[in-house]
């Protein structure tokens, strides 16, 4: 209580970290999430946040006062456990390098980089980079800040330094880049960073700290030639493979230095990404001109023969090539310049520019001034001036696209995103080798860091549990999986009124017959048959192949014909219907329509199959089983029931019945997204004992508006969740619906995407709407079910469960390895950790009750790693509990014998989001991908896109999986 009292104080507000990464644009202004307002740290609203003229612009000193303002007080957080002690120890290599300081301190600095003569501010980061080094290179500037050594600037607004550059508090420079551009540039000392042993080693470490050494780290990094940084990666552009498609891979490595245990650790990880090949816009090849090979949609012999673009190449192009970064090829010196829009007329017909000579074209000019005619006179320019400066017409055969501009992953075809995952996925030994030497840091000796050699941390290996099927029958898992070859489902439930819809029996070599159609039904009923699963012969077969795949009315047509016909033939029921499309090139087109005609307009459960899998040979058996899997779960029953946590890890709550186990995600909204898509929340949750059985709830995370406010609802741009108290409580209404009246007086809710920038949000914000939206249900519960009891989760005559409420953490880049081959227990068959590893010392942070799992087997490359953190702990679960819980909820997979990388009511949360994505056409990687671009619904305009609610006949239904 004494230490709680005086970390409450302000004196010693500067020593604690800040759990909150300040989200900042270009000139360092705060956006506080969810609320579209800006603030200063006094709390007054100053502006709007979409308009940027009006924020102003802070100091170090406000955001180090607002960061210190965010932090999470130790006893709202869940307090920290021991380690666990069940399962068997072993020894993984870990990524992670302890760090050392042998400096006694690090003294920050704020900038102020303006034009002399206009004092506006320079707010470009290249030109800000640009500038400060070559202000290092002027020898009295130098001279003045202590010889320009020890040095790291972040390209915004501060400069970490390893000593005082200058006596005194300010220091005001002028200096000439380049001709007739003079810059001046204002250095102010903002405060001194303690970097001493007794610090680093210390229960807490600010967040300022963690920058400078970070910053003296890349810093480092940066002076090795031909290395390409983007934020905490660093990729070596002299190891490219080209991909095709003007697409080049860079392969690098990622770092970062973060808290663990007992002082702070250097998290390195091998990684790859994709950029823009250095090609001329256009050649006399298509396979050596960019926008050719970046754009397959345009035509080569509309260009090169026909001399004009149609309208369709002219928007591909304008797309392609706005905003990207060019540089000349027709100047000794090339410059670089930014593509602002593209002429609507040719080169030779472009004229009005010169004053002195209206009808003096674009294309003459060329000519004249470089003595060669262009070879495409009949192409647009590219406009690449300034805004607000007179335009700058080039023509598009004398631009070559800068190399190093990333690729977003939306953006790369199929093909490029197979040979990407096939350069990248390396096993964990080969990982390692590339972290041990091209991701070997090596720090500049002026910046006095040490980095010893990676972490060989203590594991265990926890037991698997066993699980119960049909006739007294169970399975035991083995390396991550277990046979059901064979095995009678747990509960099945007969398939007797379905159908197919056959939108397509084109393949890849071939055609299907009706006859393919026939023979895969029949494997499917006796596979059905070997699980106890009785299936019947379809009510109806409907050919809908002249129904054009753009054509969303057609197809939900279809699907409700044949969905009539069921009913008609089967008394009114229609269970599934079984949709046949084609393979992997045309299912992008049917499966948005199918998503969205079934799950939200007819409420009907679908299954999608690929023509190529109906005439399968190899392996058929194999796939019809987790089909029947599937197919089962999505009707009603249980294929497999998890045995009581209580065998494996002693939890203290006497069953699964009482308990809701909860997944919680929501949509990763991506630079470059349409503005009126707002993000999806997803609430799933188990109801039964068998920890099989889930329900699912989907709601666009937005605030509405107040009630005397005619405006739309405003959408949440941060990753908290705004509408939990409504999807929790109908969440919580439907678990009594199926259990008699019922209500869970335990909640272990897993949530997922979470950083440790927002666990005060979380905290603050999320889990008390969870408590809310349980309170809320309270009244209509009693009206449904009169004998209802909240015997042990009632507060205040309110229905009030008690919580655990547990993260999975992003951006902890850690990764595990076994420690050699000789023995062969502690790997499997990938090369990696064996399933259900648990690893929660040495490399865990000292403030949260959390471990790392890895709780899956291995297929191919290294595995992934889940962080979990809880940050609130009602069921007082200490270590082992929480992890034994964590790794049986990963079995209970509804399609396929396989443990999942993270617990199953979270896993389904991201993958309902996935489907979402897919109805809506807003991209396959709605969900998780931090890259891909959703800003494929056409035109942008300020309404509010409508996010359609599930269909009421679907609401209790396992349609998801």
């Amino acid at each position: 209580r004494v230490v709680q009292a005086h970390v409450r104080r302000a004196v010693w507000a500067r020593d604690l970290p800040c759990f909150a990464v300040l989200r900042r644009d270009r000139k360092g202004v705060e956006a506080e999430e969810g609320k579209g307002e800006m603030k200063r740290s006094g709390g007054a609203e100053i502006g709007d946040e979409k308009d940027p003229r009006k924020r102003p612009r802070r100091t170090v000193r406000d955001e180090l006062a607002e960061a210190e303002d965010a932090v999470v007080a130790q006893d709202a957080l869940a307090r920290v456990r021991s380690p666990g002690t069940n399962g068997r120890k072993i020894l993984v290599q870990t990524n992670v390098f302890p760090v050392y300081s042998e400096i006694q301190q690090a003294v920050l600095y704020h900038t102020n980089l303006t034009y002399r003569d206009s004092g506006e501010e320079v707010e470009k980061r290249e030109l800000r980079l640009q500038a400060f080094n070559i202000l290092l290179e002027n020898e009295e500037i130098v001279a003045k800040i202590g010889g320009g050594e020890g040095l790291y600037f972040d390209g915004a607004y501060s400069i970490y330094a390893t000593k005082e550059l200058f006596p005194g508090d300010e220091l005001e420079l002028d200096f000439e880049p380049r001709p007739r551009k003079e810059l001046r540039v204002k250095l102010k000392k903002t405060r001194t960073l303690d970097l001493s042993a007794a610090t680093l080693e210390a229960s807490v470490v600010n967040p300022a700290t963690l920058n400078a050494l970070n910053g003296f780290l890349k810093a480092s990094q940066l002076r090795i030639p031909r290395l390409l940084n983007l934020r905490h990666s660093f990729y070596n552009m002299d190891k490219a493979t080209y991909l095709g498609g003007g697409v080049t891979l860079y392969p690098g490595f990622r770092q970062s230095v973060q808290q663990i245990s007992k002082g702070l650790g250097l998290k390195v990880d091998y990684t790859a990404n994709a950029f823009e090949a250095p090609m001329v816009l256009i050649q006399d090849s298509p396979k050596e001109s960019y926008i050719f090979e970046r754009q397959r949609a345009l035509n080569p012999e509309s260009v090169y023969r026909k001399g004009s673009l149609t309208d369709a190449d002219f928007h591909a192009l304008k797309r392609l090539l706005k905003k990207k970064l060019v540089r000349t090829v027709h100047r000794k010196k090339a410059r670089v310049y930014e593509v602002r829009d593209i002429t609507s007329m040719p080169a030779d017909q472009l004229d009005g520019w010169k004053e002195e000579d209206p009808a003096y074209t674009v294309a003459q000019y060329f000519e004249a001034q470089y003595g060669a005619p262009l070879k495409y006179p009949n192409l647009p320019c590219a406009v690449v001036n300034k805004k607000g400066q007179n335009p700058n017409y080039v023509p598009l055969e004398m631009l070559e696209v800068v190399p190093g501009q990333p690729v977003k992953r939306g953006r790369l075809n199929p093909q490029q995103v197979s040979q990407m995952m096939n350069l990248t996925c390396v096993k964990p030994h080969e990982r390692f080798n590339k972290i041990m030497g091209e991701g070997k840091v090596r720090p500049n000796p002026e910046f006095q860091l040490r980095v010893e050699q990676p972490i060989q941390a203590k594991a265990r290996v926890l037991d698997s549990p066993m699980l119960a099927y049909g006739r007294s029958r169970t399975a035991q898992v083995e390396s991550g999986s277990w046979r059901t070859k064979n095995v009678p489902f747990y509960k099945p439930v007969p398939l007797e009124s379905w159908g197919v819809v056959v939108f397509s029996k084109q393949l890849p070599r071939g055609y299907l017959e009706d006859r393919d159609i026939d023979s895969y039904l029949r494997t499917l009923q006796n596979v059905a048959q070997g699980s106890g699963m009785r299936v019947s012969r379809p009510a109806h077969i409907l050919n809908a192949e002249r129904v054009d795949p753009r054509d969303s009315n057609g197809i939900a047509e279809a699907l409700q014909e044949c969905s009539e016909k069921v009913r008609s033939t089967s008394g009114g029921v229609c269970q599934l219907l079984l949709c046949i499309i084609p393979g992997t090139k045309g299912d992008h087109a049917y499966r948005p329509e199918i998503l969205h005609s079934c799950d939200m307009k007819l409420g009907i459960i679908s299954k999608k199959v690929r023509t190529e899998k109906v005439v399968a040979n190899r392996g058929l058996e194999a796939v019809l089983m987790n089909v029947v899997m599937e197919i089962n779960a999505k009707i009603g029953g249980i294929n497999q029931k998890l045995e009581r946590v209580s065998r494996v890890g002693m939890v203290p709550f006497d069953h699964f019945s009482s308990t809701a186990f909860m997944g919680l995600d929501v949509s990763r909204k991506t630079p470059g997204s349409a503005v009126n898509i707002p993000r999806v929340a997803v609430l799933t949750s188990t109801t039964d004992d068998t920890g099989f059985r889930m329900i699912s709830t989907h709601r666009a995370n937005t605030i509405p508006a107040a009630e005397d406010d005619d405006a739309p609802p405003a959408i949440v741009q941060s990753n908290i969740v705004a509408p939990l108290a409504e999807m929790a409580k109908e969440t919580v209404l439907n678990w009594a619906k199926l259990n008699q009246g019922r209500v869970p007086k335990y909640i272990v809710l897993y949530r997922n995407g979470i950083s440790e920038s927002q666990i005060k949000q979380v905290v603050e914000e999320e889990i008390p709407k969870l408590f809310e939206g349980c309170a809320d249900a309270t009244d209509e519960l009693k009206a449904l079910y009169s004998d209802i009891s909240f015997a042990g989760c009632e507060k205040e005559g309110k229905y009030c469960p008690k919580v655990t409420y547990v993260c999975s953490m992003v951006g902890h880049n850690v990764r595990l390895a076994p420690m050699g081959r000789a023995n062969r227990e502690d790997m499997d068959r990938s090369g990696n950790v064996c399933a259900g590893v648990v690893l929660d010392q040495q490399i865990v942070s000292p403030h949260y009750f959390s471990f790392y799992m890895s709780s899956h087997g291995g297929l191919k490359g290294t595995k992934q790693v889940f962080l979990y953190t809880v940050l609130r702990n009602d069921l007082n679960l200490n270590s082992d509990h929480l992890q034994s819980l964590s790794y049986v909820l990963c079995h209970a997979y509804a399609r396929c014998p396989r443990v999942l990388s993270a617990p199953c009511p979270m896993y389904y949360a991201g993958k309902i989001l996935t489907r979402i994505g897919g109805a809506l056409r807003i991209g396959e990687d709605f969900a998780m991908s931090d890259t891909a671009s959703l800003s494929s619904m056409g035109p942008r305009d300020t309404s509010l896109m409508d996010i359609p609610m599930l269909h009421k006949d679907l609401a209790l239904s396992m349609y998801f999986v």
